[in-house]
């Protein structure tokens, strides 16, 4: 919801599977993650076509599956504030269509720290 031009407010619900390493230990870990979270977004729009933007949203995310050797060596199952930012661009492929290119990074943090960067392409239909 943009209650004006170039600011607004959003969320979002995703989820995630990361692989994660150790650098003490050799074991390899993935983890899936399920976030709830809301926050200021920006758009500017470069031409008719063409716009960029930019989100900041916090919430609560947890580790809601994955293989976890890592809980061997005392790690126990996340579930901790986040914080997720974003840039993206869109073009208007047609009036109600649009690619989006996505440059995500969402960071989860309690007694151990999970950070993702997700870049990602997405279509979005308007009807």
């Amino acid at each position: 919801w943009f209650p004006t031009r170039h600011w607004g407010l959003g969320g979002q619900i995703s989820q995630s599977h990361q692989l994660l390493h150790h650098k003490e230990h050799p074991i390899a870990a993935s983890v899936d993650v399920l976030s709830l979270e809301a926050g200021p977004y920006y758009s500017y729009t470069l031409t008719d076509r063409c716009r960029i933007g930019a989100k900041l949203n916090g919430g609560y995310s947890i580790q809601c599956g994955g293989r976890n050797d890592m809980r061997h060596y005392g790690y126990k199952m996340m579930e901790s504030p986040s914080l997720t930012t974003a840039l993206n661009f869109g073009y208007a492929a047609r009036e109600s269509l649009e690619v989006r290119m996505n440059l995500n990074y969402h960071i989860m943090w309690n007694r151990q720290t999970l950070y993702e960067f997700i870049p990602s392409i997405g279509l979005s239909y308007l009807f």
